[in-house]
């Protein structure tokens, strides 16, 4: 048996899991992606969050430390049967809080990760919450015991990699598997009930050591890339491509090189003024507002501000979004001639409806590449596709439209 972090077309490979379905490359990947983000984004990041370039060094290790304790925990028993044959069944506890458990309160996994102990905290914490499940209210479910297989060889060969790559001392060898148990009740090496307690006391025990605006920003920053790294390993994982076929560092890199440039902008922001004028749209000076079009001076004064945060208010239809475009413009001039930094515009709404109007208005038709992403983003996409054709087919002579 192979230990697996991802479910896999069984009927397709039979029993040979492909090899981005198994525990030991989704980690690899996990850590790549780390720290590929790290050296693509990771000093942009920290300067953007007022964070010293002098802690990049400390970012970068605590981000792979993060990686590799991710998903530890899914070498258990139920997480196995999840993925392969009983899809339904309740776990004791999550693959991540198994993690967490594992490497700050097994003995031969704390001592062996002491290196890194004045770090180690802040990435488990991260680790801990990579899906968002683990706070003060978590419990264990009422389960079976179940057996986190320590003395396999895929686990051993992940926990030899990670020394490697952490310098670490040659890693504990379990000779055999442990029994994790809901409580203390039953016959355990690991209480899943008290050991979650004891995470939950030294996380709020030790906060205070996170006081400093800088420590938790760089927290902050942790936690956040060490999500964005499970995602990109996963999209690899979700496209079935082996190993061979890709790398994590070129496509990470890649991704982030995709930007807008001030004249993406331009191009929107006038294709909507010009898409609301009634005059025809000439063949050059594309960059142009229609006649008698103007910037408004409150959008104006939205443009110009130089500050990370512009608040503007303004009622209903009196041109908040033009404005924000316009600001969004000024700040991708500022950065376009920066190697070090692509701009890119996420804008957000308050309500599934107005996003998607707001997307029809303004970058659907606008020629630059732009995703709308809501909880039922695609039921609307579908429906301005048959909408489209609707609106596009001729009329006849008394106004029915002919589709």
């Amino acid at each position: 048996m192979r230990l697996l972090a991802k479910s896999y077309e069984q009927k397709r490979h039979g029993t040979v899991p492909p090899d981005y379905a198994l525990l030991g490359r989704h980690t690899s990947d996990v850590v790549a992606a780390c720290d590929a983000l790290a050296v693509t984004v990771g000093r942009n990041a920290l300067v953007n969050a007022g964070v010293s370039l002098d802690r990049f060094d400390r970012f970068r290790l605590l981000l792979k430390i993060n990686g590799w304790i991710q998903d530890l925990g899914k070498a258990n028993s139920h997480f196995q049967l999840m993925v392969t044959s009983e899809p339904q069944i309740t776990q004791l506890v999550r693959h991540e809080t198994l993690s967490a458990i594992l490497v700050m309160l097994e003995p031969r996994m704390k001592q062996w990760l002491s290196p890194h102990a004045e770090g180690l905290l802040a990435s488990v914490w991260g680790a801990a919450g990579h899906h968002r499940k683990f706070d003060e209210r978590t419990l264990p479910q009422q389960a079976s015991p179940m057996t986190l297989y320590a003395a396999h060889s895929d686990f051993a060969s992940i926990l030899a990699d990670m020394s490697t790559d952490l310098m670490l001392s040659p890693p504990p060898v379990f000779d055999r598997d442990l029994v994790v148990a809901r409580t203390r009740k039953e016959s355990c090496d690991l209480p899943a009930l008290e050991s979650i307690r004891e995470l939950q006391d030294m996380f709020e025990d030790r906060e205070s050591e996170f006081h400093s605006e800088t420590q938790r920003r760089m927290l902050a920053l942790l936690k956040a890339f060490g999500i964005a790294a499970d995602v990109a390993a996963s999209a690899v994982a979700a496209r079935h491509r082996g190993s061979w076929e890709y790398s994590l560092a070129a496509y990470i890199q890649e991704s982030l090189k995709v930007g807008l440039t001030p004249e993406n902008l331009t191009q929107l922001i006038t294709n909507w003024a010009w898409s609301r004028s009634e005059v025809d749209r000439p063949t050059y000076g594309s960059g142009c507002f229609p006649p008698g079009f103007r910037v408004r001076e409150f959008q104006d004064k939205v443009a110009c501000s130089s500050s990370f945060l512009t608040l503007a208010q303004a009622g209903c239809g009196s041109g908040k979004s033009l404005a924000a475009y316009l600001w969004a413009r000024r700040w991708c001039e500022r950065y376009q001639d920066d190697d070090r930094r692509n701009f890119r515009l996420f804008v957000c709404l308050p309500t599934t409806g107005t996003t998607t109007e707001h997307f029809k208005d303004y970058a659907l038709e606008s020629g630059i590449d732009a995703s709308l992403t809501h909880s039922r983003s695609s039921v609307d996409l579908q429906a301005m596709a048959e909408t489209a054709a609707q609106e596009e087919a001729p009329e006849t002579n008394d106004g029915a439209t002919l589709v």
